[in-house]
């Protein structure tokens, strides 16, 4: 049970880590970001609420660039939802609402 707390831990610090690229200043480190989140969602279509999640939580961030901001908008805008998914992303949404702040 060890084993499977810890993967799952060692998965969002990835996971944080490469949204977190999406905010380097280096133009092709936050393109390439953008096209592995994409990548990681063709290949896992049941993460794309926890994806979604941890980029609101990246562009929420106090003292972030605005590009890093234009990055994480096209990455979202980019996605493709089915209605299914698109419903789930939304209620994540405004469950989360209260708790962000600009």
């Amino acid at each position: 049970m060890c084993v499977c707390v810890c993967v799952c831990v060692q998965e969002g610090k990835l996971l944080s880590g490469v949204v977190n690229k999406l905010g380097d200043p280096s133009r092709k480190v936050a393109s390439k970001a953008g096209y592995l989140l994409t990548s990681l969602l063709q290949e896992h279509p049941a993460m794309k609420v926890v994806v979604v999640a941890e980029v609101q939580r990246f562009m929420f961030r106090q003292g972030l660039q605005e590009r890093a901001r234009y990055y994480g908008v096209i990455f979202l805008n980019q996605m493709v939802l089915s209605h299914h998914e698109s419903q789930g992303i939304a209620c994540a949404t405004i469950h989360k609402a209260p708790m962000t702040s600009c």
